[in-house]
């Protein structure tokens, strides 16, 4: 086989990490279920979960940037995938807070590289105008992933044990870590950028951002409806569905696999305007409004129409396909930086999660205490993510598409 083949392979196996760690993110949607009525497990334990997951992430960042630049993501995605592949087997048996909790920070831990190392590879062997149509596909991958935490895994928590359902993915995984070894080592040595060789060269890289308002808007939108999206089809939109209007798979279908499926497509699409140059910045603004209104209307309405419900959950799933533009803004300056912005939008991101899901899993509690409504204090409490996307609404409007 030639060595173009094996590139291949090794991409695909990278995109197969990125698409597999953002399925084990979003999983809790379902998980929640067996971990609440067979573990025993609370709403607050599973929203620490998430937190501690987020957390994970938010360490690694600035070192995985460093390190994926400085020494290619040859050894350090191989040693993230084991790392991973651990994690996901600890998971498989959460017989204690404490190792439901130290499962999620080992998986945050490897999935922090999963993403960037994706990315990075693609920026380094397609074009600049290449690189937005690829990273809308390897969007649109990482979607389909996350629509089998919606629906399907709904239906099949029902139907089979938790414990073997975690180790089926544990398998995956293990396949996943084969082909990229296999790969990378009949390839040799992945291609590099060698843009950032040391810290100084990545703070280099952040302080000038922060002297370019245009990445500084675009940064601060996509992070913002990153955590609202995620945290949405992650959990609090399965779970608020399930507490107000609609049962397991519905809600699973609407909260989650419509959403991310429109997501994935959109992001295709958007990818092929940027490519073309026909994107405009009222285009961002007009889906992030709508995918607001649709928010609204999913949440905090009495609507129970599956068909209007799931019409809602598609345009909140496209108006986030517009957040691609974060990595076409980020390419399309000097290389060094593409890692140093996908830093600073993941750590904005992760600090948002490790701080909003608890705080949001509290109120809930607490207003269950004081005798609310469950479906009301659902709702009360995921207006915290509501007034994020209402920011990114607002931030959407001043964001310019660039031109090569």
């Amino acid at each position: 086989m030639s060595k173009k083949i094996f590139l291949i392979l090794i991409w695909l196996s990278a995109v197969a990490f990125y698409m597999y760690t953002r399925m084990i993110n979003t999983s809790l949607s379902a998980f929640s279920i067996p971990l609440i009525n067979q573990y025993g497990f609370s709403s607050i334990d599973i929203a620490f979960a998430i937190s501690i997951y987020s957390i994970a992430m938010l360490i690694m960042k600035i070192p995985v940037g460093v390190i994926v630049d400085r020494y290619g993501i040859d050894i350090p995605v191989m040693i993230a995938m084991t790392v991973v592949l651990v994690g996901t087997t600890i998971f498989a048996f959460p017989i204690n807070s404490a190792i439901l909790l130290t499962s999620r920070f080992i998986i945050g831990i490897g999935t922090a590289f999963a993403m960037m190392s994706a990315y990075r590879l693609t920026s380094i062997i397609l074009s600049k105008r290449l690189f937005a149509v690829a990273t809308g596909f390897i969007y649109f991958f990482g979607s389909l992933a996350v629509s089998i935490s919606g629906a399907p895994l709904n239906y099949a928590v029902k139907q089979y044990n938790y414990t073997y359902i975690v180790l089926t993915l544990a398998g995956i995984m293990l396949v996943i870590l084969m082909l990229y070894s296999i790969s990378r080592f009949k390839y040799g040595r992945i291609p590099r950028s060698d843009d950032i060789k040391s810290f100084s060269d990545y703070f280099a890289g952040i302080k000038d951002i922060f002297k370019d308002r245009q990445i500084i808007f675009t940064i601060l939108y996509a992070s913002l409806f990153t955590c609202v999206f995620f945290n949405t089809i992650g959990y609090w939109g399965n779970t608020i569905l399930l507490n107000t209007k609609l049962d397991s798979q519905q809600a699973g279908l609407i909260g989650n696999s419509i959403a991310s499926l429109a997501s994935g497509i959109a992001s295709i699409v958007v990818g092929l305007i940027i490519a073309t140059q026909f994107l405009k910045r009222s285009h961002i603004f007009i889906f992030t409004s709508l995918a607001s209104i649709s928010v609204i209307m999913i949440f905090y309405t009495n609507i129970s129409n599956i068909y209007i419900l799931s019409l809602a959950a598609l345009f909140f799933g496209i108006g986030f396909g517009f957040t691609g533009i974060v990595f076409d803004t980020a390419n399309k300056r000097k290389q060094s930086y593409l890692v140093s912005i996908l830093s600073l939008l993941f750590l904005v991101e992760y600090i948002l999660n490790s701080i909003i899901n608890p705080l949001a899993a509290y109120i809930q509690k607490t207003l269950v205490d004081y005798d609310f409504a469950t479906f009301l204090s659902y709702k009360i409490a995921y207006g915290l993510f509501l007034g994020l996307l209402i920011i990114a609404n607002i931030l959407s409007f001043y964001i310019k598409p660039q031109k090569i």
